[in-house]
């Protein structure tokens, strides 16, 4: 599988060639740590035990927001993959390993047990409203004053709290799941999110990927 992703954070094309990989983007492009992160980023050369010249292409290279963290090359591989290549790609995630440490980055292998999560299908489902940036700042207004005011509750209650009617109710959905996707409504995106889902005020992003 290959497309490319749109991302807001990509520095080039987010190409992917895997549906893991098109996950693995979904997620950077998400968390709120990350900066910016780059798609085949560098090709490592190196010469093996034999003399012969070989290559690696990393999957993808991650700055993040706190300047004190060291940027990350991932490679991202289906866990069957991984122990059935092994033998062949050690000596690549070596040469990944010690051109990581000559230039100051870490370098970390992902797969779908990291990245198949219950916060990939909340960011998936919060994308796009973070997307679609709601026309009305008085919505947004009213959403962060009623929850600074309450700090804790839920979408249902925040809702009722808002208004007692169900169309006006409606109006603010979008809004709501705007701030919980842009972390300025807070919410633990690791449990499965709903209108009963335990939300809170915040005043600062939460870290997820480092």
């Amino acid at each position: 599988m290959t497309g490319v992703v749109a991302a807001r954070k990509a520095q080039g094309e987010a190409a992917f060639e895997s549906a893991l990989e098109r996950d693995f983007l979904i997620l950077l492009d998400f968390d709120p740590m990350v900066q910016s992160f780059e798609v085949q980023p560098v090709t490592i050369h190196w010469t093996d035990p034999t003399r012969n010249n070989r290559s690696y292409t990393l999957d993808c290279l991650v700055h993040f927001e706190d300047e004190h963290q060291k940027a990350i090359l991932f490679e991202v591989k289906y866990r069957n993959e991984f122990w059935r290549e092994w033998p062949q790609m050690r000596p690549k995630y070596r040469a990944a390993v010690h051109y990581g440490n000559l230039v100051q980055r870490r370098f970390r292998i992902v797969t779908e047990k990291e990245v198949r999560t219950q916060y990939l299908e909340n960011a998936r489902f919060l994308t796009p409203f973070v997307r679609r940036e709601p026309e009305s700042p008085a919505l947004i207004e009213r959403l962060i004053k009623v929850i600074t005011e309450l700090q804790q509750s839920t979408p249902n209650d925040l809702l009722a709290t808002l208004s007692h009617d169900r169309m006006e109710q409606a109006l603010f959905m979008p809004a709501l799941w705007f701030l919980i996707g842009t972390f300025k409504i807070g919410v633990d995106l690791w449990q499965p999110l709903n209108m009963k889902s335990k939300i809170w005020a915040v005043h600062r992003s939460a870290p997820h990927l480092a």
